[in-house]
């Protein structure tokens, strides 16, 4: 039998989604925010690595999972990420900083997350 306050939360809860304008691409891009599954398996695969040196693609890796459309559909699968790397960094840079904040991960996260 399901909890009821479980029920009630499940049903409060809502991901907002963040429109972030993109003038180098005439587009607005937008950002959700992660499951706390989805945020788990980020920073397992990053943990993951960690005896390997910095994680490739930090950037890439976060976004692919974070940047979807105004419906919440995400851009690519998570093991599609090399997709976002081919992309021009001014933006990504921007979009990046934008899925750091909508999502709480800090710098010292970012750098706790990336280092060896």
């Amino acid at each position: 039998m399901p909890n009821k306050l479980l029920e009630k939360i499940k049903k409060a809860d809502k991901a907002e989604l963040l429109p972030v304008d993109v003038p180098e691409w005439g587009l607005t891009v937008y950002i959700k925010q992660l499951t706390v599954g989805e945020r788990d398996s980020f920073e397992a695969e990053a943990y993951s690595v960690r005896d390997k040196g910095l994680m490739n693609d930090i950037r890439s890796k976060f976004l692919v999972r974070t940047l979807c459309d105004e419906n919440g559909e995400v851009l690519c699968k998570p093991e599609e990420f090399l997709e976002l790397t081919k992309l021009t960094s001014k933006p990504m840079e921007k979009l990046f900083d934008a899925a750091q904040k909508h999502n709480s991960l800090s710098d010292s996260d970012v750098e706790e997350l990336a280092k060896n």
